[in-house]
């Protein structure tokens, strides 16, 4: 008589509690958590892809900061095109005051009130220019220095030859940073006083946007006073 003996059962600890099967007959990896590959190499469960209409949504959102970006950049740089040309036009106001205040009195009693017609800084045969007036002629710069009509540079009774700092900067004849240029001023006596003279210096300049935007133009002034015997004792005098 055969006795058939049971076989022993690992205690309860050394079970799965999940299929009961002996720890140690389980593979390594299902110890630390690997999934086994899906036969067909498909997805694991529980893991999950982009829609198209979240790859949509994501492309829409780059498009948009990308045109943002271009237009940051576009109005920066029109900001400090239109600083250069205001800085410009000070420059030219400023020098033309400081360069009259060196000439003898004689000059500035002797400044027309009415105004040149002068459209720009390049010389035009229809244009009418006053003392003190900067043109362009051949490449040349001339400053007026007898009124006239019809005498042109470089006829040295109306004109003589000059430079000015401001020009230096000018790609042609009264054109820089895109702009082009129209300096000009009117000179009157001033209401009340005696030996004093108001000088008002205009420079405008005029823009040309790309994309067949309408021309926009700007204008800077400034006013200045000169006496006789020099503007504080022309002032204590009169």
């Amino acid at each position: 008589m055969s006795l058939r003996t049971a076989a022993a059962r690992p205690p309860a600890a050394f079970l799965s509690p999940q299929d009961g099967t002996p720890r140690a007959a389980r593979a390594p990896f299902a110890r630390s958590g690997h999934r086994h590959a899906r036969p067909g190499g498909g997805r694991a469960p529980g893991s999950r892809a982009f829609t198209l209409v979240e790859v949509m949504m994501a492309a829409t959102v780059i498009v948009f900061a990308f045109f943002g970006m271009i237009q940051a950049l576009t109005v920066g740089s029109e900001m400090m095109a239109t600083a250069r040309r205001q800085t410009l036009a000070s420059k030219m106001i400023d020098h033309e005051i400081e360069a009259l205040r060196f000439v003898d009195w004689s000059v500035i009693s002797g400044l027309s009130s009415s105004h040149s017609s002068n459209t720009s800084l390049v010389w035009s045969t229809s244009a009418t220019y006053r003392v003190r007036d900067v043109v362009n002629r051949s490449g040349t710069w001339y400053r007026c220095i007898q009124n006239t009509s019809s005498q042109g540079p470089p006829n040295s009774n109306y004109w003589t030859e000059e430079t000015p700092p401001y020009t230096l900067g000018m790609s042609s004849p009264g054109v820089a940073e895109g702009a082009t240029y129209n300096l000009t001023h009117a000179v009157s006596n001033v209401t009340g006083l005696t030996n004093v003279r108001e000088v008002v210096f205009t420079v405008t300049w005029t823009v040309q946007p790309s994309g067949g935007v309408a021309s926009r133009t700007y204008t800077r002034k400034k006013t200045a006073y000169f006496g006789k015997y020099g503007l504080n004792l022309t002032l204590q005098r009169s």
